[in-house]
């Protein structure tokens, strides 16, 4: 047990533990955090209107590609926080697309376990912890994992460090989900070692313990934050289960078995997980996204084969933290980086092809998928469901992966077998040769791209760094083959100048990248936050200008908005906002996919029904009802003191028996009736078209934008509208009783009430 602690835990726990120390120093001696805010507050007003007695032309940001953590992640995982504290099923956010459904996007993290850090912390320094665990976590698993591989302890410290501060682990570091779903797959594959390498029964406690572990670890997987990276790590981990039990000297049959038992472990997984997936399927079958089939041919959707290059030299083609990138959009899909004598390793790790070849399969393989070649396209080409909508770049994580595992295997035998022959042999003629090749193809790319030779100095500079580590990295290759057998203290010296060199190479390139920013800047509050926090709710902002408040983020502050950024949204809602924006309605309403959605056009009747208060521009508007209610800077806050509530009476009832007849018939009447509600024609009921409301009343007795209940009183029959969103999963009760609600007006709900007082609640739920 004493051997168990020290050799297995201890050692690793405390080798991760000083190295994210040193990457994160800024945090924990200086207060930083790890957040690219300094984007929010750089980038965007009213922020920068905010700002502007420090920062008069704006505030410094380091690196502009970032941005998404401080649109997405953060605000949704805030939701999720919140929810979670008032002892609800994160859900529904009812913030951004004018309301969707929150545990249906994986993005969230919904259920992400590691969640507890928020209950237990403030936001801003759970967030923090989260994302210091990422590269502690990965290093300390890939350790664990490389250990149990018979790797020595040098070569598995540097081999877990590649892994913990690859290329694709820090350009995904400040999301807080992607690197978080990588890096479980180490400690997945141990389990799965433990399963596959013993013999044991169903009703043995050990087997039972494994496959409780097994699931959990794939549970964390799932719910970290990335479905499309989830998939691909699990596609690894049952690959490399088959790759095991393959190899064991034991019978065919007791091959199957084994192999058969991590299966059936691995459907109980995909039954219990189904809470966290089947909502995302349903959605993304929803989504404007699965009907777009022409995203592939953008490019940069690809890795370029020229790209292939930033494996030796990560900013051949520049870096957006120095705003001086030049190459195909975008620089954070593209990078694999994992250091320069690293990658010397991966080569040494030909001569242990008997242990690495499964390493090497996935690598090269993942790669033809990765590049734009004649294989890589063929999903795309014949439009596999789902699988033609996923961008390939994200198999990145499985090349870092089996890189990092080749570099042990490589350090292991430099460190133990390796003679001058074999270097010379396995190390400095593949090196050689890939670099007098890539040399040749540079020279010529260069001279064929006008852009890339305007900017050949930032490439030439960028290269100097990188080949100055490689000659350094071969002469202590060359040097340790002929001294390696003079001592175990020379040995531990080597070691550690190894493992000094791989870390100035990688920290340089994630420091270079990562920004530490001030906490104050993190989602700070500005006077038009202030004013719409404390105006009564329920009501809708929207923002028309881009550079005011991206996206999702007065999501943080918990405002309700039209606009939204993501890949997976409502596709009916798309349709509303092209009627919307266009005042037309196409033949079948289908609008191209994009990620992030807003609204334009102030002018169409579809806008008020989205229950539109107030509108965030620079310009001044000359709307009818439309007063100016708030400024900061060049911002400007109107109020449409005529905006449709968000729940009243419809004043008449239509039928129409197609979703595009009822947006034109919207788009005709509303201009007129904004209080008109339109049904579909199954829903065909007498409906009381009295236009005299004097008797009628409402009031909210509760409002959270998950939930709300309200008391009403009308002399009639009536149908009430509301401007939330029609989904399944609203659950409406009328005086306790449950009612099923109706779509009207395309896009919203609908509830028949008789005459007299009622009571009505309405929830979004799962249950």
């Amino acid at each position: 047990m004493k051997k168990f602690t020290s050799i297995y835990f201890l050692f690793p726990f405390f080798c991760s533990l000083l190295i994210a120390g040193i990457f994160f120093w800024q945090t924990i001696f200086r207060g930083l955090v790890p957040v690219p805010t300094d984007t929010l507050v750089g980038l965007y007003h009213p922020f920068r209107d905010y700002y502007v007695k420090e920062y008069s032309r704006g505030m410094p940001f380091k690196n502009f590609l970032i941005t998404d953590p401080i649109r997405q992640q953060i605000p949704w995982r805030k939701i999720v926080v919140d929810e979670l504290k008032e002892g609800s099923i994160p859900w529904w956010n009812p913030f951004s697309f004018s309301g969707v459904k929150l545990a249906a996007n994986i993005q969230s993290g919904a259920y992400y376990p590691l969640n507890v850090l928020f209950l237990l912390l403030p936001f801003e320094t759970g967030w923090t912890v989260l994302i210091l665990l990422q590269p502690f976590l990965a290093v300390f698993f890939m350790f664990l994992f490389l250990r149990k591989k018979g790797i020595s302890k040098s070569a598995s410290l540097i081999g877990a460090i590649c892994f913990g501060y690859s290329g694709f682990s820090i350009a995904w570091l400040t999301w807080g989900t992607i690197g978080h779903v990588v890096l479980w797959t180490p400690l997945i594959l141990y389990v799965i070692d433990e399963l596959i390498s013993k013999s044991f029964t169903v009703t043995n406690h050990k087997f039972q313990a494994l496959s409780l572990l097994f699931i959990l670890l794939l549970l964390f997987q799932i719910t970290a934050g990335h479905i499309q990276v989830a998939v691909y790590c699990m596609i690894l981990e049952l690959s490399y289960a088959v790759y095991m039990s393959g190899s064991l000297k034991l019978s065919f049959k007791e091959k199957n078995v084994r192999l058969f038992g991590i299966f059936l472990t691995f459907a109980v997984f995909i039954i219990v997980s189904s809470v966290v997936w089947f909502p995302m399927l349903q959605e993304i079958l929803a989504s404007a996204r699965v009907g777009d089939q022409n995203a592939w041919n953008i490019p940069g959707w690809f890795l370029p084969f020229q790209n292939l290059i930033q494996f030796l030299i990560p900013d051949f083609f520049g870096n957006p933290a120095t705003m001086n990138y030049f190459g195909i959009w975008n620089y954070g899909e593209f990078i694999g980086y994992i250091g320069i004598f690293p990658m010397i390793a991966v080569f040494l790790s030909m001569y242990t092809l008997r242990k690495s070849w499964f390493w090497w399969v996935c690598a090269l393989v993942t790669l033809v998928f990765i590049t734009p070649s004649v294989i890589g396209k063929l999903p795309y080409i014949f439009h596999v469901p789902l699988l033609s909508s996923l961008q390939p770049t994200r198999l990145l994580a499985i090349v870092d992966i089996s890189f990092s595992i080749l570099v042990a295997y490589g350090v292991d035998f430099l460190l133990s077998r390796a003679s001058k022959r074999t270097v010379f042999m396995y190390c400095i003629v593949p090196c050689m040769t890939i670099c007098i090749a890539g040399a040749t193809y540079a020279i010529k790319y260069f001279t064929k791209d006008e852009v890339l030779s305007s900017n050949l100095g930032i490439a030439l500079r960028n290269s100097v760094f990188p080949i100055l580590l490689a000659v350094v990295s071969f002469l202590f290759i060359i040097v340790w083959s002929y001294i390696k057998e003079k001592g175990y203290r020379l040995r531990r010296l080597f070691v550690v100048l190894l493992v000094f060199i791989t870390l100035t190479d990688l920290f340089r390139f994630g420091w270079k990248f990562t920004p530490f920013v001030s906490g104050k800047y993190f989602f700070p509050h500005t006077g038009i936050i202030s004013f719409l926090e404390k105006e009564p709710q329920p009501f809708r902002v929207a923002v028309l200008d881009d550079r005011i408040f991206p996206p999702n983020v007065l999501s943080y502050y918990g405002i309700e908005t039209v606009d939204g950024y993501d890949p997976v949204y409502s596709k009916r809602y798309a349709e509303y906002l092209k009627a919307l924006d266009t005042g037309k309605v196409g033949p079948t309403g289908s609008p191209g996919f994009q990620r992030i959605v807003s609204v334009h056009n102030v002018s169409s009747p579809l806008l008020k029904s989205l229950n539109v208060k107030f509108y965030i521009t620079f310009n001044e508007l000359v709307q009818p009802n439309f007063k100016k209610v708030f400024s900061e800077g060049n911002t400007l806050v109107y109020e449409d003191t005529s905006f449709v509530p968000r729940v009243y009476f419809a004043s008449s009832v239509r039928y129409s028996a197609s979703d595009s007849n009822t947006l034109r018939m919207m788009l005709d009447v509303l201009p007129v009736d904004p209080y008109m509600a339109i049904l579909d024609e199954k829903d065909k009921n007498p409906e009381s078209n009295a236009r005299d409301f004097s008797q009628d009343s409402m009031q909210f007795m509760e409002y959270s934008g998950y939930s709300m209940k309200l008391k009403t009183r009308t002399s009639g029959d009536r149908l009430l509208v509301l401007s939330q969103k029609f989904d399944p999963s609203l659950r409406v009760t009328v005086d306790a009783k449950k009612v099923l609600p109706l779509r009207v007006n395309y896009l919203f709900t609908g509830i028949r009430l008789t005459r007299g007082e009622h009571v009505i609640s309405l929830k979004y739920s799962p249950i």
